[in-house]
């Protein structure tokens, strides 16, 4: 089991992290860049898809629920006057 927990180096493994910092380097690209980037990006795209979300909600209700149809009201529903049927009075004199 020793010597399976061993692990081989590779001599090459430096070289070619390093090579990659200096490209790095060399093309003028720096963190501070792709973080301004970003740090101008995240509001965009999260002002974006909420306005997507929103719509996308607006869509889907207007086809769950199309505008055309709606109940009918029975007309002696509205006919009926609720204040007649039972007063306040009644129940404030007891």
């Amino acid at each position: 089991m020793e010597a399976e927990k061993e692990t081989l180096s590779n001599p090459f493994l430096v070289t070619r992290i390093m090579s990659g910092i200096e490209e790095r380097d060399n093309k003028g690209e720096t963190y501070s860049q792709h973080t301004a980037y970003l740090k101008a990006l995240k509001p965009i795209l999260i002002s974006v898809s909420l306005a997507a979300a929103i719509f996308i909600g607006i869509l889907i209700g207007n086809i769950y629920f199309p505008a055309d149809s709606t109940r009918k009201i029975p007309v002696e529903l509205s006919y009926m006057n609720d204040a007649a049927l039972e007063s306040v009075e009644i129940y404030s004199q007891l």
